[in-house]
This record gives structure tokens, C-alpha cells and sequence, in this order.
């Protein structure tokens, strides 16, 4: 094995600079340098050290589901199989991924109804149930089946659409650009008219980019879930202006979207790692797109207004180093923006920072 290694053309980096096996996947291509039986000996270490990592996150898999299964009558044991029965988990290593997915899900929900919250001047104080009440309420203030709604991203469950249905809608167009998640909301979908919560017809579930589909009919309600942790990330720009071009009555009107406005913050930070990780081992440079973190991460903290919300965190690596700052020093910063024209060709950020000695 020494010998194939010594061959080859990819040279793990030295221990004084890191070393490991990462160290290999930054060689030049086509480099041709001499390897050393030191340095073949430490690849193998590493990749054996690797081997252990992977073997040992199976081990720790296939125990955790031989508890599970022994203990069935265990309450956490009964939670577990129950999460995994509600969303079709095959195994113990689809849980997590599947907890953080329904996390993000209920994270966009949330805020979606503080937005709603705002529109329709609720106190903050009440629960999301609430909200969603009166957002029915007030839909259903309209004569009945006599509103027309455009759900643009209507996700795997139709939440939007089918509360909207529930509502008094005459139709509903839910759009939905993923295959996926339209084949899903199309379940869910008739599984609420089967249990008759909705009538059969008044939803129906377009796949596609809502910029290229033709509905048969203009709207009066356009509901958008296409908001990122980046507020136009997801093409919310040039799909609103499609939306108010072709889609909707009265694209004027405040009353015709939910939300009517989106906003994005931007704030000076500091990141553990950047402090931690530099040249050469690591090379910020080489980034491209930002770094999105948890909210609750304290890894990242927000040196200004606006502190930290329920979004994601996006931090933008200006720089390879850190920069420090003190005591009486103003930190500048230059925002461009440019609109994107297509859904595929999102709003472009460009940020430009620079600190002011004191």
C-alpha cells in the first residue's frame, strides 16, 4: 500500500501545516512530487482513522435501533417509533435528517404568521393557532365561495392552500416548482378531501415555475412562501413581478398578497472560526457563496442592531483575516443590489466593508 502511495501524484500536507487526509484534497492536479514512506505511513493512518469514524457511526445506528425495537414500551423509544411512522422513516439514521428538515419547515411557518401578525395588527402575544384563525376569519368575511387564490410555493404539505380552501375559497392554484413537493402536496391535498375538510376541485396543484405556468384565470389573493433566509434568494423578485403582470386583479393593492413586503438586515459580525482557521490550511478566499448558521449558533455573534432573529444567520467572509476593531472605531459599510430579471437569476448582493480608526 506504501509503495501504490509513494506512485501516485497526491502528497498528504505535512504535520506542521495541519496534515491528515484533508491536507490531499488541496494538492495541485497533476503534481508529480516525491513522497516519503513517512508520509505514505500517515495517509494510511489516516485513512484507517477514517474507516474507524465511518464503521463506528454504523455501530452506533444499528445499536440505537436494536434498543429501540427491544423497548418498544419505553415513552422515549415510543416517541421515536412514532416520528419515524408519522414521515415514512425507514431507519434510525433518516431521524435526525428529518428533524431538521420539519425544523426548518416550522422555523418559515413561524414566520410567516409573525408576518401576519403585522399585516393584520395582531397582538404579538397570541399564539400561531390564533393567528391563523383570524386570517380565516377575515378571509372569510368575503361573500362565499367568491375569492380566487394564488398559493405560490405551496411545499409538500399545502398548509396554505388547503386553510385557504377551508376558508371559503371558490379556487385555489397552488403553485409548486419542485417535482417532489408537488407529487406530496397533491397527497396532501386529497387526503383533506377525503377526511372532507375540502371540497374536491376547489384546489388544484400546478407544478412548475409560477413565471411559466398559465393559470385559466387571474386571482384576487396571492400567498407567497418563497422567502429565504435571504428575503429574494428563492427568485421572490422577478416571481411577484410575473405574479403582478399576469396573475393577479388588482396587483396595486396591499390586500391582494400576504406578506405584502419583505425585508432583509444586514449587521457587522465576528466568527469563531475565522478567528481559528486561516492560510494555508484553510483559505476564506475560496468561498463562494456565505456561510448560513443556525440562529442559536454562538459561534456567530452580531456586533450591531439588528441583533440575531428566527431566520438563518447568513455570514458573508469579506476577508481572509479577521479585522480587528476598537474601542471609538466606526465600521462602514457600501450595499449594492442588483435585480434579478429571471427566477433562476436571483437578486445579487454585494456588500464592501471598511473600518474608520478612532
Amino acid at each position: 500500500v506504501m509503495g501504490e502511495l509513494c506512485r501516485r501524484s497526491v502528497v498528504p500536507s505535512d504535520s506542521k501545516k495541519g496534515g491528515g487526509i484533508m491536507g490531499a484534497f488541496n494538492s495541485m492536479p497533476g503534481a508529480t512530487p516525491d513522497m516519503s514512506e513517512e508520509q505514505a505511513l500517515r495517509a494510511v493512518r489516516d485513512l484507517v482513522e477514517l474507516e474507524k469514524a465511518v464503521m463506528a457511526r454504523e455501530d452506533l445506528y444499528e445499536n440505537a435501533e436494536a434498543v429501540v425495537q427491544n423497548n418498544p414500551d419505553l415513552f422515549v423509544n415510543r416517541v421515536v417509533l412514532h416520528f419515524r411512522y408519522l414521515f415514512g422513516i425507514r431507519s434510525m439514521e433518516g431521524v435526525f435528517p428529518k428533524m431538521n428538515e420539519v425544523y426548518l419547515f416550522t422555523t418559515e411557518m413561524n414566520a410567516f404568521m409573525r408576518e401576519l401578525r403585522g399585516i393584520f395588527g395582531i397582538k404579538k402575544s397570541l399564539p400561531s393557532a390564533s393567528v391563523t384563525k383570524m386570517m380565516l376569519e377575515r378571509l372569510a368575511q368575503s361573500p362565499p365561495k367568491s375569492q380566487l387564490v394564488m398559493d405560490l410555493g405551496t411545499g409538500p404539505y399545502a398548509v396554505l392552500a388547503i386553510q385557504a380552501a377551508k376558508a371559503g375559497a371558490k379556487k385555489v392554484y397552488a403553485v409548486e416548482a419542485i417535482k417532489q413537493a408537488a407529487d406530496l402536496a397533491k397527497s396532501a391535498v386529497a387526503k383533506a378531501v377525503r377526511k372532507g375538510e375540502v371540497s374536491e376541485g376547489v384546489i388544484e396543484v400546478i407544478e412548475g415555475l409560477s413565471t411559466k405556468v398559465n393559470l385559466p384565470e387571474k386571482v384576487d389573493l396571492v400567498v407567497a412562501e418563497i422567502i429565504g433566509s435571504i428575503a429574494s434568494e428563492e427568485g421572490l423578485h422577478a416571481t411577484l413581478r410575473d405574479v403582478h403582470s399576469r396573475h393577479v386583479k388588482d396587483p396595486l393593492s396591499p390586500s391582494s398578497f400576504i406578506p405584502t413586503r419583505v425585508q432583509t438586515l444586514f449587521a457587522p459580525a465576528s466568527y469563531t472560526l475565522h478567528y481559528a482557521l486561516g492560510p494555508p490550511e484553510y483559505d476564506w478566499g475560496k468561498l463562494v457563496e456565505p456561510v448560513r448558521f443556525n440562529c442559536r449558533d454562538p459561534a456567530v455573534q452580531i456586533m450591531s442592531d439588528p441583533k440575531k432573529s428566527h431566520w438563518q444567520t447568513v455570514v458573508a467572509i469579506a476577508s481572509e483575516r479577521p479585522v480587528e476593531v476598537s474601542e471609538g472605531d466606526v465600521v462602514g459599510v457600501e450595499f449594492t443590489e442588483v435585480l434579478g430579471g429571471e427566477v433562476d437569476s436571483p437578486t445579487r448582493y454585494e456588500v464592501r466593508g471598511g473600518v474608520e480608526r478612532a
